[in-house]
């Protein structure tokens, strides 16, 4: 983790993973084929649970960014929702925070709308569910 946070392997991760397109980028994929980010989508969800490191290495800001992006949220919350502490984590993201709290019940309802399993998401809408903060 330590080698991660110092060589800021977790900011090219983002960007290659959840970037923006620029003129003259390479399409991966298509629609026959989509590539499998399912493992570098695991190693960034890992770092963001490192609160120490993004502390000590001041990735704060780049934190708050990715959390804006829809798409990694949905992403995280597809691949991580049944582990205990992803949904710990969700916590500690919208407590105190309408904007994420906001974000992330618009994403659990999408996925419980696409989704046959609703199962696997009780875990981690629970935790939601019972955030205790002011709001």
């Amino acid at each position: 983790m330590e080698y991660f946070f110092k060589t800021d392997i977790i900011d090219l991760l983002v960007d290659f993973v959840f970037g923006e397109r620029k003129p003259g980028d390479v399409q991966m994929g298509g629609s026959y084929a989509q590539p499998n980010f399912t493992p570098l989508n695991k190693v960034i969800t890992l770092c963001l649970s490192q609160t120490e490191m993004i502390k000590k290495y001041e990735k704060q800001a780049a934190v708050n960014q990715l959390m804006t992006k829809s798409s990694f949220l949905k992403k995280a919350l597809e691949e991580n929702v049944e582990k205990d502490d992803f949904a710990q984590q969700i916590t500690d993201w919208c407590k105190e925070n309408f904007k994420m709290s906001k974000k992330l019940s618009k994403i659990f309802l999408k996925a419980f709308a696409m989704t046959a399993n609703i199962q696997k998401y009780l875990k981690a809408v629970k935790k939601f569910l019972c955030i205790k903060d002011s709001m």
